[in-house]
């Protein structure tokens, strides 16, 4: 079950990115990553640019935390 925190859902809003976008980030990635402070990120290439989300996992509860645009993938 894929949850998005009250930020999530905010930045989302802000920056026009559909929970529909998000959700097939998190379930089709083309790259996944771990970062240091034990949240996963994963990038989606949707056109010229990728969707980052960024999500923590608690049980068997995925949590959104944030989504953003980005020109190119950051590797941790």
């Amino acid at each position: 079950m894929i949850i998005f925190t009250k930020h999530a859902g905010v930045k989302l809003t802000q920056r026009k990115i559909s929970k529909i976008l998000v959700t097939r980030t998190i379930e089709s990635p083309d790259s996944r990553f771990k970062s240091r402070s034990n949240r996963i990120i994963f990038y989606k290439k949707f056109g010229r640019l990728y969707l980052s989300v960024i999500i923590k996992t608690e049980k068997n509860y995925t949590i959104v935390i944030t989504a953003y645009w980005v020109a190119k993938i950051k590797k941790s």
